[in-house]
């Protein structure tokens, strides 16, 4: 990644000829852009008049710009409007729907519950945003009627439906009709005029093939430079299925995937330079990252006690992981003077699920040199404290809590102002032990509670019921 940045770097010092344009470049998390206005920042002094945008978005955006495309102010098929439009359908179906998988469990919508019908539409609308990316054509034969013999049927005629609702100017359609212009050298040079100097796609793991052929169309016009990791400079398909590289065979799926759509659309890669460093073996995480480039088997480790450069640690609740996390970061910027906070990325897979951990563990007044941090990819009500201490409580409700989670509940802004806690009150050692013999007692009366430790019992059925 570091050697793709410097690439980055060095080229947007070269400014574009017209000052008043933004360079646009594409990314896939929010993280990413983080870490790119970093970097730029460093590297130039100073980040500003960068467009950052999802891959979708960026190629919604080109085409709108080449004159003599068909285009839309806005995307009919976003998920919300794709959501509503599938359970509209699945709310009334006609009588075309008898006989099929579907027409047999909406019938049974008697004994089904309105949030089940809503999460088989969240369910089927993801469902159609992947097919829209990665299965574009068939989704234009479903657009004709036509139906493969291997193909769904019933999903066929839902789409059908939901196109009926919503037109079918989609993103799938879009990219057809501008690359058939274009093969058939319908679009002059002229109609490509509007597009910026340059096109930046930075830290891609994959991209539908779809894209990468508007791309590599638009490479014809103005400049792409495509930005993109793989773990060796070999070509992965010659590691596929070998049972002695069980790593790279388990997660190299997705960038070998990637290599081979890249090598067929004939797509230079590196930009005719090879930015590729293999790693010096120095301990056990760079060890296998070595192997991992030379397409090596199972790699040793060295067994040496003082080598942390892997750690495994098992713990019982996301606050224990994320406490043991804090630790460890702490420990890691003694240990190294050179490191910086802004250096440091931890990655989960579930953001919301560790949020308020987070939170509590970071946010402590007690802690005299705050680690500094930020929460990148939170979800929709992440920002309003509120609605995320209301959905936080709502995933308690189902099952008994454990006292850290109800220490990370009690954390959240909305209940500590609630029931007046300040994060020293639930932090100490005696607060844990009061919430660790607690037992849920029936709903009672809200009260305010002056100490966590004096009225654990109480806290317990009062932060999930009285909110």
């Amino acid at each position: 990644m570091e050697s793709l940045m410097d690439h980055l770097v060095a080229l947007l010092s070269k400014p574009v000829q017209d000052p008043l344009t933004p360079e646009i470049i594409g990314i896939q998390s929010r993280g990413m852009e983080h870490y790119v206005c970093r970097k730029l920042a460093a590297g130039h002094g100073i980040c500003a008049h960068m467009q950052f945008v999802f891959p979708d978005h960026l190629i919604d955006t080109m085409l709108a710009k080449i004159a003599s495309t068909e285009t839309s102010p806005a995307d009919p098929y976003d998920d919300d409007d794709l959501l509503w439009a599938i359970a509209s359908v699945l709310q009334a179906p006609d009588s075309s729907f008898s006989h099929t998988p579907l027409g047999s469990w909406l019938e049974q919508q008697h004994t089904t519950t309105a949030l089940s019908v809503f999460q088989l539409a969240q369910q089927l609308a993801q469902t159609f945003r992947q097919y829209l990316l990665y299965r574009s054509e068939m989704i234009l034969r479903w657009d004709q009627g036509e139906v493969g013999p291997d193909e769904p049927a019933w999903q066929a005629l839902l789409w059908r439906h939901v196109t009926a609702s919503l037109g079918v100017h989609h993103s799938a359609r879009r990219c057809f009709r501008f690359l058939s212009a274009f093969q058939r050298g319908k679009l002059p040079p002229e109609a490509f005029a509007a597009l910026p100097e340059r096109i930046l796609l930075f830290g891609m793991i994959t991209l539908p093939p779809v894209y990468l052929e508007v791309l590599k169309a638009l490479s014809h016009h103005t400049q792409v430079h495509l930005y993109h990791q793989l773990p060796s400079s070999h070509y992965l398909g010659e590691a596929k299925e070998h049972a002695d590289r069980p790593l790279l065979d388990k997660l190299g799926k997705v960038p070998r995937d990637f290599q081979h759509q890249i090598i067929e659309h004939d797509i230079d890669q590196g930009l005719g330079e090879d930015l590729f460093e293999e790693p010096t073996p120095v301990h056990d995480l760079a060890r296998i990252q070595a192997d991992l480039f030379r397409l090596q088997g199972t790699s040793t480790f060295s067994g040496d006690p003082g080598d942390t450069s892997i750690q495994i640690h098992s713990c019982p609740t996301p606050f224990r992981e994320v406490e043991a996390l804090k630790d460890n970061l702490r420990k890691c910027l003694e240990d190294d003077e050179t490191l910086q906070p802004g250096d440091i990325l931890v990655m989960v897979n579930d953001v919301p699920l560790y949020e308020p951990s987070i939170e509590a563990v970071f946010c402590r007044e007690k802690d005299k040199d705050k680690l500094p941090f930020h929460i990148m990819d939170k979800k929709r009500f992440s920002g309003n404290p509120v609605a995320l201490a209301l959905l936080t409580l709502l995933r308690t409700l189902p099952g008994r809590l454990k006292a850290s989670e109800v220490l990370a509940l009690l954390s959240l802004a909305p209940l500590a102002q609630r029931f007046e806690f300040s994060p020293s009150d639930l932090s100490n050692g005696s607060a844990k032990q009061a919430f660790a013999g607690a037992k849920t007692q029936p709903i009672v009366k809200s009260t305010t509670c002056p100490t966590a430790h004096k009225t654990a019992g109480a806290l317990v059925s009062t932060a999930c019921y009285s909110v």
